[in-house]
């Protein structure tokens, strides 16, 4: 084979890593506002597209029949198991049948919740993007474009969706195969089934969740967002991002305990083991990291950009006033509008947190992790 074979079957190896690799980002495109190209951003959202959401001349509309089929599926594994067992296919024992079945409405539920959680967060930041825009440097726009781009595009949604939605079920498969759940728990094809859909909406949340955050810490790097300069906490780009934040950490508190409510209490049925409390500090390390990780770190961040923005504006004013008391007393004149822009911008918050904040953090954690609290005193 001559070296001009090679070369060839170099070139065609480049060429699908290059198309494998831009099939994981949407192509770029010109929006005219970003009110306008979020609207396609919500479009692209996994989970928001199988309920029949997209876009059309930047505005978001919704095809009914795809929430027809989507509710169909999120109720086939309860009518399944009601078909199954009346068949005598499979089943549940006496002693079981309530729980099996109630786990069934209970995931259903959450899927539901998972849902109109989503909706609700992508509505409240799609009412905030003209201001948002307002605030943000071209950088910031152009930052936020390519993360849009890679994180809405349908190959690493789908791919966290199935890692997500396989962990589940080999989860509930360990669980199931042990001997000791067995006259605890009963599973059935219902039951995977009911985790698989469940698990795909959830791992789009935790997708987002994660996703988000990071979008924090990209907005408000250097030069990417600059907010008012007298009252940098008050910019309304500022504090409606920091209340989205404070929103989304409080929704996130909620589908965490939700999520964990099933999981301890299986884990808590099995007898004690070494392993059994390894998973149990494990789920309460990784819930109360998660939740706090979500309230802390968007919060600090744009604290962070509020606090500078707040120290240059001081520094500046502070630069126009006589550099000593000395200057005053030789009969140097002070404008006294400049005073009051200065006490102005020294009394202005120098963060985004506030008590509110402070105290729904630890409400948003105590909700948390009210599952183990719930376990413990049961």
């Amino acid at each position: 084979m001559s070296i001009f074979s090679y070369s060839s079957y170099v070139q065609r190896a480049v060429g699908f890593f290059t198309r494998w690799r831009l099939s994981w980002i949407r192509p770029q495109v010109q929006y005219p506002s970003l009110y306008y190209r979020y609207s396609y951003d919500i479009a692209n959202v996994l989970e928001l597209k199988t309920i029949g959401l997209y876009a059309q001349a930047g505005k978001v509309r919704w095809k009914k029949s795809f929430t027809v089929v989507t509710a169909a599926i999120m109720l086939a594994p309860l009518a399944l198991a009601l078909i199954l067992a009346s068949a005598d296919l499979a089943r549940p024992p006496q002693h079981l049948a309530s729980g099996y079945f109630g786990w069934l409405v209970y995931f259903f539920f959450l899927t539901i919740f998972e849902i109109v959680v989503s909706i609700v967060g992508v509505t409240i930041f799609h009412n905030l993007t003209d201001y948002l825009e307002r605030v943000l440097t071209q950088r910031g726009r152009d930052t936020y474009d390519r993360w849009a781009n890679a994180t809405t595009s349908n190959w690493p949604q789908l791919t966290f969706a199935t890692m997500f939605c396989g962990v589940a079920c080999i989860a509930l498969w360990v669980a199931s195969s042990g001997n000791v759940m067995n006259n605890r728990l009963y599973i059935a094809l219902p039951s995977y089934l009911t985790i698989a859909i469940c698990s795909y909406f959830i791992s789009q949340g935790t997708y987002w969740i994660v996703t988000g955050t990071f979008l924090s810490i990209l907005l408000t790097r250097a030069d990417h967002i600059q907010p008012s300069w007298y009252s940098a906490a008050y910019t309304p780009g500022i504090e409606l991002l920091a209340r989205l934040y404070r929103l989304a950490f409080y929704g996130a508190s909620l589908g965490v305990g939700l999520c964990l409510y099933p999981l301890l209490t299986w884990v808590y049925k099995a007898p004690d083991s070494g392993p059994l409390l390894a998973v149990k500090i494990g789920l309460f390390i990784a819930s109360v990291t998660a939740a706090l990780s979500i309230a802390i770190i968007p919060q600090w961040r744009l604290s962070a950009v509020v606090a500078n923005q707040r120290r240059a504006a001081i520094e500046q004013l502070e630069a126009l006033l006589p550099p000593d008391v000395n200057s005053l007393a030789s009969g140097r004149q002070v404008d006294p509008e400049i005073l009051s822009w200065l006490q102005l911008v020294s009394a202005s918050p120098s963060s985004t947190v506030q008590n509110s904040t402070i105290a729904g953090i630890f409400l948003g954690l105590a909700t948390a992790i009210l599952p183990y609290i719930l376990r413990l005193l049961v």
